[in-house]
């Protein structure tokens, strides 16, 4: 992947809360003043995104995959081409143990020309501490065929039966962004 190419990546990330911005933030009235809360914790998304980023499978068997990021009533789900590497294990997701990486050199192109990476193997502890800030439930992790998965959800999940009924209303109204 060329420098173009990530450059352009990074633009459309930072556009993205401009374009979703009723998605990402709720208008709250107090004391006869407006104040814009997140839904979500801006830090980490932005690490997840990232993580999508750098993580990905740039080989020739993903060529023309996108990165997704779905943009739902009731949750945000970044999707990245290319499953865990190597001998990671989604239990070890933020440990240690998670030391085999696919792509050193756009881990240090970012590291030099960019503050999108600040400190290696903490995103997942980065994400996890920001959603629980915010008294949300951490992120899902999932690794599907040839893809991995992160949710954000913006509420704790009552009962199944609401669950699933919103599961159903959010596959109706959802947004997808290709970076």
């Amino acid at each position: 992947m060329t420098k173009t190419k990530i450059n352009y990546r990074i633009k459309k990330i930072k556009n993205i809360k401009r374009e979703y911005d009723n998605t990402f933030w709720k208008k709250v009235v107090a004391l006869a003043m407006k104040i814009l809360l997140p839904h979500y914790p801006m830090k980490a998304l932005r690490e997840a995104i990232a993580n999508a980023i750098i993580h990905r499978d740039y080989s020739t068997n993903t060529d023309g995959a996108y990165i997704y990021l779905r943009i739902f009533d009731d949750r945000i789900e970044i999707l990245n081409p290319g499953g865990l590497y190597g001998n990671n294990r989604l239990e070890n997701l933020g440990s240690d143990n998670m030391l085999e990486v696919r792509n050193n050199t756009i881990i240090r192109l970012l590291e030099d020309t960019t503050d999108i990476v600040e400190n290696r193997h903490t995103g997942i502890a980065t994400m996890r501490e920001e959603m629980k800030k915010m008294n949300l439930p951490e992120p899902e992790f999932e690794n599907l065929r040839g893809t991995f998965k992160v949710t954000f959800r913006k509420e704790k999940e009552e009962t199944d039966v609401q669950n699933k009924t919103e599961q159903i209303q959010s596959v109706q109204k959802w947004t997808e962004v290709k970076l």
